[in-house]
């Protein structure tokens, strides 16, 4: 799919007159990033729009803009994959928001004891 027919493709289906362009890259790592996005506003020139998409596009592992088919048909062949790592870090994050918790708790209860 073409900048063009991306921009397009979103403003037509955005209800608002501004939109979050999501793309995929790979970083210097080697690790693909898929939640990085640019904002884009319907009411600056559309030719302005295209061309900050197109600087996004040369940025060193640049991939696609989720919301093309080439985007969308690589995240509807690794669901199972993002699915997995999502879950990941979600558990991880709250299992470090309870460890935080019973520390907390911990550390009430050994002032209170301290008393």
């Amino acid at each position: 799919m073409s900048t063009k027919e991306v921009y397009f493709k979103i403003m037509n289906i955005s209800e608002l007159p501004v939109a979050a362009f999501n793309y995929t890259y790979k970083d210097a790592k080697g690790i693909i990033q898929i939640g990085n996005f640019l904002n884009i506003s319907f009411h600056d020139n559309i030719e302005d729009n295209l061309e900050k998409m197109k600087k996004v596009e040369e940025m060193s592992g640049f991939m696609f803009w989720n919301d093309s088919m080439e985007g969308e048909k690589w995240m509807k062949e690794n669901n199972e994959v993002i699915k997995n790592a999502l879950l990941k870090i979600v558990l991880a994050n709250s299992n470090i928001s309870m460890m935080d918790e019973m520390k907390r708790e911990n550390d009430i209860m050994m002032d209170e004891m301290g008393k």
